[in-house]
């Protein structure tokens, strides 16, 4: 039976592939969550085949008649007669794509149509409209995630551990500065702070990460608060072609610099350079992307220049523009890097955490912190130290090399300045 938003032959159909024990049980197992199913109690009968299957079991209507059994539910989800009428829904391997198709394809619309419903009720009940924004643009990323067929992180231990055991390792994010990479690994849903003081570089050395990670395929969302999207392809085109910053914004530049100026555009080709001020903003952006052509990685230049209006005070509007940007970057299963501006007390000294402005809560969210501050009388050279690293130890203090007026910062060179603290 088809109904407008379930089928149920095809929900049927797949149960019955699983009670036969089908070669494609564990991939259709995979490829469906039990929340896609419409009848409650194909609910159960496909969260228990997923939980025989996780502990390395064959489900079959064997398996699966004794798992009920035991936990009190045969009965409740039809008893055994029922389970026999689902075996006898057979249909060829071959077919099940098409059902696997089917029964995501209506859960996606059922989804929709209770989403619509909350967004609707909010509307006619006069709530905020940042917060309606808000809750439209999450439920438009989960709805999308559905249709895509993505798989949300598994919640039990058990089918946590299978993916650890099964898959490979996640890809990480390759800086090209050797003084990270040595150091540290940047994974997928990692949030990274960069904390300065003014003037430090700490845009340099975001520029720098955009663009390694530029070259390397992945594509990224620039959030530039600091500078126009001008300024921030003329740091490029200096990062690039090492070319004086000054003279490319003078547009002083001689025939061979202008060339040089437009091969350097090439390694920023899939850099998205574009202010968002709010969450909302940026997570609306960052679906865009994500529906076209994808989205790798989120710079934000700098935290402090958001604004979330619901805030009663500036500790706390940080405070949850940081907890979002981590939420983001595991709703995303992308890194995420925010700057954060260092008050200008002590410049020259090396920040420590406590230094991270107007709120501790950088510090709590994020999985690393890394400082840049000036050298005593060393304009080409900054400090640089991981400070907080919960994937590995850290750095000591170091000092690496420092081109301002080309906006780059050496990849290759550093040299230690401290021991560990």
């Amino acid at each position: 039976m088809t109904s407008a938003n379930f089928s149920e032959d095809a929900e049927r159909t797949l149960i019955g592939a699983i009670l036969r024990g089908s070669d494609m049980s564990a991939e259709i197992l995979q490829a469906v969550p039990a929340r896609s199913f419409y009848a409650a109690r194909h609910q159960e009968i496909w969260e228990d085949a997923s939980k025989i299957v996780a502990a390395g079991v064959r489900s079959d209507i064997v398996t699966l008649s004794d798992a009920l059994s035991r936990a009190g539910r045969l009965e409740a989800v039809g008893g055994p007669a029922y389970l026999m009428d689902l075996v006898d829904e057979h249909v060829s391997d071959a077919r099940l794509d098409g059902c696997v198709k089917l029964v995501r394809e209506y859960a996606v619309i059922r989804s929709a149509g209770a989403e619509a419903a909350k967004i609707v009720a909010a509307v006619n009940a006069g709530e905020d409209a940042s917060e309606i924004v808000t809750a439209f643009v999450r439920a438009a990323g989960d709805l999308a995630m559905e249709a895509e067929g993505r798989r949300r992180r598994p919640e039990s231990c058990a089918a946590v551990a299978d993916e650890i055991l099964t898959n490979t390792p996640p890809k990480c994010l390759k800086t090209g500065f050797a003084y990270i990479d040595e150091f540290t690994r940047i994974s997928p849903e990692n949030f990274i702070v960069i904390g300065a003081r003014p003037g430090s570089g700490k845009s340099s050395l975001a520029l720098g990460l955009a663009l390694a990670a530029s070259r390397a395929g992945n594509r990224v969302l620039f959030n530039c608060l600091e500078m126009s999207t001008v300024e921030m392809t003329e740091s490029m085109m200096a990062h690039e072609a090492k070319i004086a910053l000054d003279r490319i914004i003078s547009r002083n530049l001689d025939k061979d610099e202008m060339e040089s100026c437009r091969k350097a555009i090439v390694a920023g080709a899939n850099i998205v350079f574009s202010p968002q001020k709010t969450m909302p903003e940026l997570v609306a952006k960052c679906r865009s992307m994500k529906a076209n052509g994808g989205i790798d990685l989120v710079i934000t230049d700098f935290i402090q220049k958001m604004n979330n209006p619901k805030s009663e005070n500036r500790t706390q509007e940080v405070g949850s523009i940081s907890r979002a940007h981590k939420e983001l970057a595991m709703d995303f299963q992308i890194p995420v890097i925010a700057l954060s501006q260092l008050s200008r007390a002590g410049d020259g000294v090396e920040p420590t955490l406590k230094d991270l402005r107007e709120s501790g809560d950088l510090e709590q969210d994020a999985n690393a912190v890394y400082f840049i501050w000036r050298t005593a009388n060393r304009p080409f050279r900054r400090g640089f130290r991981i400070a907080k690293d919960r994937g590995g130890a850290g750095t000591p203090a170091l000092e690496i090399g420092f081109e301002g007026h080309f906006v780059r910062f050496d990849p290759d060179h550093y040299d230690q300045i401290g021991g560990e603290k």
